[in-house]
């Protein structure tokens, strides 16, 4: 079975060429229930990834998947990563929706390091990913609240690396409530999966890692005047790994900001926001008897929300962050943090998408408690009448981890990581598509051995009910 799969991979590269050549004839069928365009920050996201569930980012999971956009104001007023891939929509209505997707994916280098760094983990660096995946929103309505439980479930099955095989899964539960002149939304998230390998020591192979988020946001006012609003969440973070215990954390956040909201001018935002990180099995060796690694963030700063007209859509926020540490062998950071995210639909078949942002982010690495991250996203959508869509996406990211003193420089405090995907999606009918994608992943590393290249092609099949 295995070896009919690859070839069907491997040979994605003539289909590849050939569905590019018949894409003109295609698209001249059209479906008109189909929807043109999603018209919003939040799908323009995953417009991105519609080559399917097979690529994962090196900063989120075990395959290449480009992130979702960036998760507005809440998450980058907290001075913590402004990238939030994998979070929730929130219903406003009864919604029931599934969709179930088979992915086949080749990757040259699933190891996300050297050959000589894969044999000392007793990997072989190119592999075949097959992903059968289910996600699926269920919202009902009780009153004027709205009940939701969404998710996405999936399995990595590896024809090579079986080591790495590992279920991801991610489950939200919530409640969209209001209550006079406020929208209250409590959630709980629960999220596992396989870690990748370009974020783990070399003396770790498999390890899942288990997160689990408690949080509820608060928004007031009407369409026009001040509007308050709030948000908290505490994060419990934690890795089967017995040697990544000592990067375990929980992290809690709080925001407050009050807003003013004018149709024509847009929604802008004062916020301010308190966050703490501890490692609850990282003894901080200058601290008080029984005291571990930890640190605080504050942060203020400004958001500025404007749609003008249907074609641009844009959300920015800008703060200055203060990080402290709780030991003297721990650096500090302050400085200035953001995140834009924009949208500009050039005409009805062509939408452009960027995004960037800096942020804090508490450290998977034994020898450093956070990291500073620098990320740059560019997106082009075109839809070639209503069954194709192209889809071309670019992505770097610059992580600077932050060292304790005196730490051994034994493994990785500074990386660059490049890549692009280009999509080619089919619809088969309003129900049923087809696509294929390849990309490229490059990434320079301080340490050596770290560096590599890494070339990627899929098949995606998707059914949406």
């Amino acid at each position: 079975m295995w070896v009919g799969m690859r070839h069907i991979i491997r040979g994605a590269h003539l289909a590849l060429g050939l569905f590019l050549i018949s894409a003109p004839a295609l698209a001249q069928q059209t479906y008109p229930g189909l929807p043109i365009n999603s018209g919003s920050p939040a799908n323009q996201g995953s417009q991105s990834n519609q080559g399917g569930q097979g690529y994962q980012s090196s900063q989120s999971s075990q395959t290449f998947q480009y992130p979702q956009t960036y998760q507005s104001s809440q998450t980058a007023q907290s001075g913590q990563s402004a990238l939030t891939p994998g979070s929730p929509i929130i219903p406003d209505e009864r919604e029931t929706l599934a969709t179930f997707t088979g992915d086949a994916l080749y990757d040259s280098n699933i190891v996300r390091s050297s050959r000589e760094f894969a044999a000392i983990r007793g990997l072989k660096l190119a592999d075949e990913i097959f992903t059968p995946d289910v996600q699926f929103i269920l919202a009902r309505p009780v009153g004027r609240q709205i009940l939701f439980l969404e998710g996405d479930a999936n399995y990595y099955y590896h024809a090579v690396n079986s080591g790495l095989n590992r279920e991801h899964i991610d489950v939200t539960a919530g409640v969209n409530a209001h209550v006079g002149p406020c929208q209250e939304v409590p959630t709980f998230e629960y999220s596992r999966q396989q870690t990748d390998l370009a974020n783990q020591s070399l003396n770790v192979v498999a390890n899942a890692v288990t997160t689990e988020t408690a949080g509820a946001t608060i928004s007031c006012g009407r369409q026009i005047g001040l509007a308050p609003m709030g948000s908290i969440s505490q994060v419990w973070r934690t890795n089967d790994a017995p040697q990544l215990a000592q990067v375990n954390s929980n992290t809690f956040t709080a925001v407050g900001g009050m807003g003013y909201r004018q149709p024509v001018f847009g929604v802008i935002t004062l916020f301010g926001s308190y966050a703490e990180a501890d490692f609850p099995n990282r003894p901080n060796p200058t601290g008080p008897p029984g005291q571990t690694f930890g640190y605080l963030v504050y942060a203020g700063g400004v958001t500025y929300d404007r749609h003008l007209g249907g074609r641009i859509e844009g959300v920015v926020t800008v703060s200055f962050t203060k990080l402290d540490p709780n030991s003297s062998i721990s650096p500090s950071f302050q400085g200035i943090t953001y995140a834009v995210d924009v949208n500009y639909h050039l005409s009805p078949e062509i939408t452009l998408h960027a995004a960037s942002g800096r942020a804090t982010q508490p450290s998977n690495r034994l020898d450093a408690n956070f990291s500073v991250n620098q990320t740059y996203e560019v997106d082009v959508s075109y839809l070639l009448g209503s069954r194709l869509t192209f889809t071309l996406t670019g992505f770097s990211t610059a992580v600077d981890y932050h060292t304790n003193i005196g730490a051994p420089l034994v493994d990785l405090t500074q990386e660059t990581t490049n890549s692009i995907l280009a999509t080619v999606m089919y619809a088969l009918n309003p129900k049923l598509s087809i696509g294929l994608n390849g990309g490229q992943e490059d990434r320079w590393a301080n340490f050596p051995g770290l560096s590599y290249s890494s070339s990627r092609i899929g098949m995606t099949i998707k059914a949406t009910y």
